[in-house]
């Protein structure tokens, strides 16, 4: 349900495909539901941000390869900026003593249910100080992807395996 739009036609659309997708079967799962919509793509690009941001190196370039079938490195380093600062955000209430968990709850619009682990997790790895040094440095990076458009991929996957390293506290 939260993958669905608030174009009507358009969520018809998608639901038709699910439907041929289906074929004889009786039930879809929610993998099934992402490998087919058009929403799938913005969560691949979650995706790609989860996974550097929690240290994962080796899904960074899984799912850096994917999200590079259907978008400029630019946009996928984008979806990287907007969630560390999603993440800075929260980090600063959660330093101030608000709860993780009611921190999460709290956003707008919801976090979708199979991302929380993943944000719990960056939270857990991350410092509100150290996040805004991460955002500043992906923001340069972004601005690189746009000054070197032939060099857009290199960049900003280059970025978000720094960022995965640094997760992890190793820079």
């Amino acid at each position: 349900m939260s993958l669905l739009g608030g174009d009507r036609m358009a969520s018809r659309g998608e639901i038709d495909k699910l439907i041929i997708y289906a074929g004889d079967a009786r039930q879809l799962d929610i993998d099934d539901i992402l490998a087919v919509c058009a929403d799938a793509s913005a969560t691949a690009l979650d995706a790609v941000a989860d996974a550097a941001l929690c240290g994962n190196t080796a899904a960074v370039d899984t799912l850096y390869a994917r999200a590079a079938a259907n978008f400029p490195g630019g946009v996928i380093l984008g979806a990287g900026l907007r969630q560390a600062m999603a993440l800075h955000r929260m980090a600063i209430d959660i330093e101030a003593g608000a709860r993780m968990q009611t921190v999460i709850d709290n956003l707008r619009p919801p976090l979708h249910f199979k991302r929380k682990p993943a944000i719990e997790a960056a939270l857990k790895l991350w410092t509100a100080a150290r996040l805004m040094r991460l955002v500043t440095r992906v923001a340069d990076a972004v601005l690189e992807t746009r000054r070197q458009a032939m060099l857009g991929d290199a960049i900003a996957q280059r970025t978000l395996l720094a960022v995965a390293t640094a997760a992890r506290g190793k820079s």
